[in-house]
């Protein structure tokens, strides 16, 4: 897996594999792990959807998007100091399509993972 960098995110976030294409073997493309560093501590966070084919247009939230095709998780993780919280969202292989998934805080922090 390879972490995020500034391209996609603030700091404080560690994204497996940013970047992804549709039918890759290695892993699951439709599930997104995140993980949110201390500073990150009581933050709320929602995860939005953006299509490829209207940039322009406001993103979506996943629930409103994906409805029941979408799962999203949170969990602590008590042994990690440096990325204690853990943000997951899957979704079902037969609703999943490309485009842009982001997960933004309260606060204005996000992360985005570019599917194509």
């Amino acid at each position: 897996s390879s972490g995020i960098n500034a391209e996609y995110g603030d700091p404080g976030f560690f994204a497996f594999a940013p970047q992804r294409f549709i039918g890759d073997q290695r892993f699951n493309t439709a599930v997104f792990e995140l993980l949110g560093s201390a500073d990150l501590a009581n933050v709320e966070g929602k995860w939005y959807y953006q299509s490829r084919e209207k940039p322009d247009k406001k993103l979506a939230s996943i629930k409103k998007r994906f409805k029941k095709a979408a799962t999203q998780v949170y969990e602590k993780i008590e042994d990690d100091e440096e990325f204690p919280h853990k943000f997951k969202l899957e979704i079902n292989e037969e609703e999943f399509v490309p485009g842009s998934y982001a997960f933004k805080t309260a606060n204005g922090k996000s992360c985005t993972f570019i599917v194509y």
